[in-house]
Order: C-alpha cells, then structure tokens, then sequence
C-alpha cells in the first residue's frame, strides 16, 4: 500500500499519467471533430445503447468534452475535475463495451479514434484499454501532486500572495 501511495504522488508519473491520458483524449476528440457527424452518429446507433434524440447529442458533445479536457489535463489546469470528466467518459465507454459483450455482439467499429488510429479490434481489449485509462485518470483525481501544472503554478502564486 505504502508502494502504491508513492507511486500516485510520485512527480514524474502524475506528469506522465496527465499528458498520456490528455493525448489520447485530444488525439480521440480530434480526430473525430475531421470526420462528419453523422458518421460518427451511426457508429454510436450500431452499438444500440442510447436512444435517440440522447445519442446524438451524446455523439455531438463527446468530441469536444475529449478534446477540452485533454487539453486542461496536459496543461494541469484544472486536473481532478477534468479528470473526473474523463473518468465519466470512460466509464460511459466502459458500458457501452460491457453491454456489448454480453450481447455476445462482435467490434465493427469502434469509433473511438475515427479514421486516424485503429486501437483494439475486439471488445475485451478495448475494456483492457478503457481500463488503463480510467486507472489514470483515478490517480489523477486522488493525487496531490501538481509538478509542472498550471494548478500548481497558481497555487504556488496563491501562496506567494497569502505569505506577503
């Protein structure tokens, strides 16, 4: 436990934890705001969890909430509540696959990556994948560490200013 305290308040790994799940978020937004909605739209239909009008708004909105908050976690701003965004998403992602499987359905198309990346080509490596993902942006929410980050600039700034 002690091992695992550590490693969540460890610098480098926040840092890296913030930029790699930030990446893949703006690279996943991206890439599907470059291809048209419908086709994204469609994909979310063949998985047949959400009904309409909910999908497509859920379908319009996710691109962007990927690629915000990516951004503000590779910045470090506003880390655990953009965290607990991403968590969210990927838990929504995680559903979408559990229901899925136990359908007994089999991956068409995920539309995670649009057109650009091609990650998992079975619904049990895209949950590993999800899995990791939640994974960091957990530590993200429960860590206290703000090296190289906007939040810890300010609260460094903050300080500053209570001190004077």
């Amino acid at each position: 436990m002690e091992a695992l305290k550590k490693l969540i308040n460890n610098k480098y790994f926040v840092l890296v934890s913030r930029v790699v799940l930030g990446g893949v978020f703006v690279l996943a937004g991206g890439a599907k705001l470059m291809e048209p909605i419908a086709d994204f739209i469609a994909i979310g239909r063949s998985w047949d969890i959400i009904p309409d009008p909910l999908l497509t708004w859920y379908m319009t909105a996710l691109p962007w909430v990927e690629v915000i908050f990516g951004l503000l976690l590779i910045i470090g701003a506003f880390v655990r509540f953009s965290s607990v965004v991403i968590s969210l998403s990927t838990v929504s992602f995680i559903i979408g696959i559990v229901v899925n499987m136990t359908r007994g359905r089999t991956l068409e198309d995920c539309g995670c990556f649009g057109d650009a990346l091609h990650f998992g080509d079975t619904f049990g490596q895209l949950l590993w994948r999800d899995l990791v993902l939640l994974a960091l942006a957990i530590v993200l929410i429960i860590t206290s560490q703000k090296w190289l980050s906007v939040d810890g600039w300010f609260s460094k700034s903050k300080n500053l200013l209570n001190s004077q």
